[in-house]
């Protein structure tokens, strides 16, 4: 989200949310196809939405877009509702890659794509889908005119929605004047973003394992202090869900890696076979598997572990990569997700640094009046003085009541991520586990297998 200043203060009063949307609202995310060929391909996805709420022209509808349209939605979501954790979108680098990787399709549907570029593909499209099933299902996102934009404009329409909404703050967009009262409230600001600076870098310290310095000073001291608690931790289930994708992705190549030594382990196998007099597989497959019946007992011993380690190989090497696929997105979703919680809590750091900013600038300006009212002759300076103080009081109490409003929607906001959190992390824990545990056995009854085979063998001579 925005972390501006002028932004913080423009926040509207959040009132509590309900806890689900009232009505029907369903998104599907379908068809992806391929645009375009070379570098500059891209992926368009078919968007269809059923829904009965009244804003919306028709109960059905069907757009067409691609991940910038996702990504300038996100954008506008995060911008336009502050304090709201905006659920993750799949990141852009992988749609760099995908476009890069396209050049060497053989056409543009899908189904020309090599199986890799269609498995990605279909990630994407999955991820898209949770993330506007996560958007849809929001008590307050769904009603929001940037989503509804989304879901039923026309191309035409979109196109120029698009130009004339940006997604990001525009240069400038922390203030709203160069000089005067708000040119005051940035020399501020810019002073506690340097003290945030420091505070923050401490806390991610502390989040590795280190200790605060008893010299930093956060820039949330007098915020609530259950909230500087929930800082530290988000700092800190960052770096820990960080540590464990890193873990697990080492873990799943060292599993792939197991995959390829067993293959190796299967033509080493089969080379020493054929060494021990056994069949020739390299001039017929139907006249070798003929003569291995009549092959000595150390060929015969040898190629039936040769063929069960290749088993077994194709076997690691499937399941991994479903493991994969079932668990290191999760993963790296929950690392987004802690990012857009992160962004939620510097628009409130924003805030703060601004109401600081701004009650130094009234202890400054109640001096400075107060001193110019007791100048003989400085009646009109004095006078504008204390409107600038005037003005600045009323800022404070509006940028009070933003921040008490913010405070309430981040509560809300950190209940829901954590619940959904605490459920998905007992669902892919489940996930893993259930898939190492068949892996396991898998190996191991292979294993068992080429073990009894040998012996069978070696008992009929």
């Amino acid at each position: 989200s925005s972390s501006s200043a002028a932004a913080a203060a423009a926040a509207p009063t959040a009132a509590p949310t309900p806890e689900t949307v009232d009505g029907e609202f369903v998104v599907t995310v379908s068809d992806p196809a391929m645009q375009g060929d070379g570098v500059g391909a891209y992926v368009t996805y078919r968007v269809t939405t059923q829904t009965d709420l009244p804003q919306y022209a028709s109960t059905h509808s069907t757009v067409i877009r691609r991940y910038r349209d996702f990504e300038w939605l996100a954008n506008r979501l995060s911008r336009t509702n502050m304090g709201i954790i905006i659920p993750p979108l799949p990141r852009k680098s992988h749609v760099q890659h995908v476009g890069s990787k396209v050049a060497a399709a053989t056409g543009s549907s899908s189904q020309n794509t090599p199986v890799h570029e269609r498995t990605f593909i279909e990630q994407r499209r999955a991820a898209l889908q949770k993330f506007l099933t996560r958007v849809v299902s929001h008590p307050v996102l769904a009603y929001s005119r940037d989503l509804q934009l989304f879901l039923e404009a026309t191309e035409e329409d979109w196109k120029a929605a698009v130009a004339r909404t940006p997604s990001t703050p525009t240069p400038g967009a922390a203030s709203t004047g160069g000089g005067g009262l708000q040119g005051t409230l940035r020399s501020l600001e810019t002073f506690f973003n340097g003290v945030e600076t420091a505070a923050t870098a401490v806390m991610k310290d502390v989040a590795r394992g280190g200790s605060p310095a008893s010299n930093v000073d956060s820039q949330d001291e007098n915020d609530d202090p259950e909230y500087v608690r929930l800082r530290q931790y988000v700092m800190q289930l960052d770096h820990a869900l960080a540590e464990a994708e890193r873990q697990m992705g080492r873990m799943l190549r060292r599993q792939s890696r197991q995959a390829d030594q067993l293959a190796e382990l299967a033509a080493s196998f089969r080379a020493l076979c054929g060494m021990e007099g056994g069949p020739d597989y390299q001039v017929d497959e139907v006249t070798a598997d003929a003569q291995a019946e009549a092959a000595p007992v150390a060929a015969r011993c040898l190629l039936l572990a040769s063929r069960r380690c290749l088993e077994l190989s194709q076997d690691t090497r499937t399941q991994t990569s479903q493991l994969a696929d079932a668990v290191q997105p999760t993963m790296s979703e929950w690392l987004r997700a802690v990012a857009s919680l992160k962004s939620v809590m510097e628009d409130r750091s924003a805030l703060v640094r601004r109401m600081k900013g701004t009650d130094a600038l009234i202890a400054r300006l109640r001096v400075s009046v107060s001193k110019l009212q007791a100048t003989p002759g400085k009646e009109g300076r004095a006078a504008e003085e204390d409107f600038r103080l005037q003005e600045a009081i009323t800022l404070s109490a509006q940028l009070r009541g933003d921040h008490e409003a913010l405070a309430a929607r981040m509560a809300e906001e950190v209940a829901r991520f954590q619940k959904s959190r605490t459920e998905e992390l007992a669902m892919t824990m489940r996930s893993l586990a259930a898939g190492e545990a068949r892996l396991a056995s898998d190996t191991a009854r292979a294993w068992r297998q080429i073990e009894q085979g040998i012996a069978g063998v070696a008992a009929a001579g």
